[in-house]
């Protein structure tokens, strides 16, 4: 089976033509914007958690939205699990993702003071937000959504091919998917200070978008929905929203998980099957288009813009109007410039499905799947041996001590240890901090290995003459601690 890539003339692409279905279009468009405008005001200063839940909510529907218009690629895989089809669906999703990504993502660590390579290095890997949250250094906030959906792109296929390969029904790789980054939720849950990282770490959200494909299956047959059935979803979305609403307000975030991408699904199902004659405008139809297309870029250029507008924003009307027209201008241009040559290069599936060779014979597959257990088996035993500890000791030991006439003493409180955690977080930053700057023994400087500095911070405070004080301002030693100058030949930096 070869690809064939499509010449631009045959693949032509226009800003306000479409090929995907209109309703969702317009859906795609509309929750674009619904993540830009409450980003101004909630940029600008403004305190709303309606502003904050609406642009969060609106990358949930992103990524459900996402998983179903990919639906068609995906099953194509799982049916004809071959090499070529996984190469092809990669190009296709890394050729539409990444250009845009990487030119808006080295704008803004162009812009922002004080980035570091490393900062730089997890963004061009989307490993930023891979397993926690930094403390510091994230300074393109857009991307953590977009590493949930590269991560997706890379490893779901490979999940389907195995099932496929090995004659599993389509709908048990979905649900192994599903269910096992739920009980990786369930088993992080409390091992994470902020509960805001079950909805942002990237490995916690690789099944988001498997939802939308899930209802893609699931839907896909249907020619349209019954009176009855309409009411239902369309009474339902508001209350689905009104809970998730609720579980982020109170930072129940595993709940508003799973809570949202059911509002997210039914808002999904209300505008597949919108049979109003609206939909069939040529007005309604090139604005879909436009916004679709342009959705995309939007999202990532409005965190850009904001950076460098926010020094100039005196009023918020004019603001926004000017924020909304260079967002959509940029957009355009984004478009035609990076975005519309690099697609019409993308290649096209071929019709001919007959491979000899499967994706099973090759040496990915084995790789891949060798790889996946290992870490599964190493992510589930992390997670776990804190559990098991605590576990022993309060049903254990704590019994053992009891009967023995041991008093026990009863475990700290939540705010005790979580007062613990930041204390140990500061000093270990601080510590970081001093062994990084020039002249400390970590840190090779001419020939001057080790000089004793000053260093102040939260959880240090060393005078010029290398001596700690103490928070009661004295010596913590009587002895003065000398400079070492050591020569190294033949060594470098």
């Amino acid at each position: 089976m070869t690809s064939n890539f499509s010449s631009s003339i045959k693949n032509s692409i226009s800003i306000f033509n479409s090929k995907g279905i209109v309703s969702l279009d317009l859906l795609r468009g509309l929750v674009a914007y619904s993540v830009i405008i409450p980003h101004f005001f909630l940029f600008y200063g403004y305190n709303s958690k309606i502003l904050e839940f609406s642009a969060v909510f609106a990358v949930e529907v992103f990524f459900i939205l996402s998983g179903f218009v990919l639906g068609p690629q995906l099953e194509r895989i799982f049916k004809y699990p071959t090499y070529e089809n996984l190469k092809i669906f990669y190009s296709r999703r890394w050729m539409r993702t990444i250009p845009i990504y990487l030119v808006i993502m080295l704008s803004v660590a162009v812009i922002v003071p004080n980035i570091s390579f490393d900062s730089v290095i997890k963004y061009l890997l989307f490993i930023f937000t891979w397993t926690h949250i930094p403390n510091e250094g994230e300074f393109f906030f857009p991307a953590w959504s977009l590493a949930v959906e590269e991560w997706f792109y890379l490893i779901f296929p490979l999940i389907l091919i195995t099932f496929s390969i090995f004659k599993k029904k389509q709908i048990h790789a979905i649900l192994f998917f599903l269910i096992l980054f739920l009980l990786v939720k369930l088993a992080s849950y409390n091992f994470f200070t902020q509960s805001d990282e079950i909805r942002r770490v990237t490995f916690f959200r690789l099944d988001a978008i498997a939802y939308g494909y899930l209802t893609y299956l699931l839907t896909n047959k249907l020619t349209q929905l019954n009176k009855i059935l309409k009411n239902i979803i369309w009474i339902s979305i508001p209350i689905f929203i009104l809970i998730s609403y609720q579980f982020f307000i109170n930072n129940i975030h595993i709940l508003f998980v799973y809570s949202s991408a059911i509002a997210a699904i039914l808002i999904l199902v209300s505008f597949r099957y919108i049979t109003s004659g609206l939909i069939k405008n040529d007005i309604i139809k090139k604005s879909s288009a436009f916004l679709a297309h342009t959705s995309y870029s939007v999202y990532l250029i409005h965190f850009l813009l904001f950076t460098l507008m926010q020094s100039y924003l005196h009023s918020v009307t004019t603001g926004f109007f000017i924020y909304i027209t260079i967002i959509i201008i940029l957009a355009v241009l984004s478009f035609y410039i990076i975005e519309k040559p690099i697609l019409e290069l993308r290649p096209n599936y071929n019709i001919q499905h007959k491979i000899k060779k499967t994706f099973k014979d090759s040496f990915i597959f084995s790789l891949f799947t060798n790889l996946l257990a290992f870490i599964i088996i190493l992510f589930l035993a992390e997670l776990s041996s804190n559990k098991i500890k605590h576990l022993y000791s309060n049903i254990y030991v704590k019994k053992v001590l009891k009967n023995q006439g041991v008093e026990v003493e009863s475990d700290y409180s939540d705010k005790e240890i979580e007062i613990e955690k930041v204390i140990n977080f500061k000093i270990t930053r601080d510590k970081k901090r001093r062994e990084a700057q020039k002249g400390s023994s970590y840190y090779y400087e001419s020939y001057v290995v080790f000089k004793n500095k000053e260093f102040k911070s939260e959880t240090l405070n060393i005078q010029k003459n290398g001596r700690r004080k103490t928070l009661n301002n004295e010596d913590n030693s009587n002895e003065e601690k000398n400079n070492f100058i050591i020569w190294v030949l033949g060594a470098s930096p």
